[in-house]
């Protein structure tokens, strides 16, 4: 039987679900350092699950976990010929994204934009949603960036 994995970045750590026919069958988060979560948590996950197809949150958020995450699925697609598919953050939540100081990404219009925040925002947990709707992952395979140039 063939799993689906679904990764989304977080500012520390990475959010993983695990699903079944698309229906939701595992979820957890593992804080720490981007790589290391991402490296332990395959290594488990594929001692136990044949994982044909990942989808993941593209951003916006972290750059570097946003890159890690980016080079690591792809790799993973390299090497065992696993199925990307992406989309972006605000599909599992609709709650402001730090991006730095007081500025925040949000979704509006289905745009992304960043917007200024008098109060700090607390970092939501992402939603995983029971089903897996694989068509909403349709974005590019490339991370989101949408940082202005300075």
């Amino acid at each position: 039987m063939f799993y689906d994995l679904l990764l989304i970045p977080l500012r520390n750590g990475i959010g993983y679900g695990i699903y079944k026919e698309c229906n939701l069958y595992k979820q957890g988060l593992i804080e720490g350092k981007s790589l290391d979560t991402l490296i332990g948590l395959w290594i488990k996950i594929k001692e136990k699950y044949a994982i044909n197809r990942i989808f993941y949150a593209r951003g916006p958020g972290s750059l570097s976990a946003l890159k890690l995450l980016h080079i690591f699925v792809h790799t993973l697609s390299i090497t065992s010929g696993i199925k990307l598919f992406a989309t972006d953050n605000f599909y599992f939540s609709e709650h402001p994204i730090l991006a730095f100081g007081n500025q925040y990404f949000i979704k509006y219009d289905g745009e992304i934009i960043l917007k200024a925040f008098d109060v700090k925002i607390k970092d939501k947990i992402p939603n995983f949603p029971q089903k897996l709707n694989d068509k909403a992952f349709v974005d590019p395979l490339e991370p989101l960036y949408v940082l202005p140039a300075v």
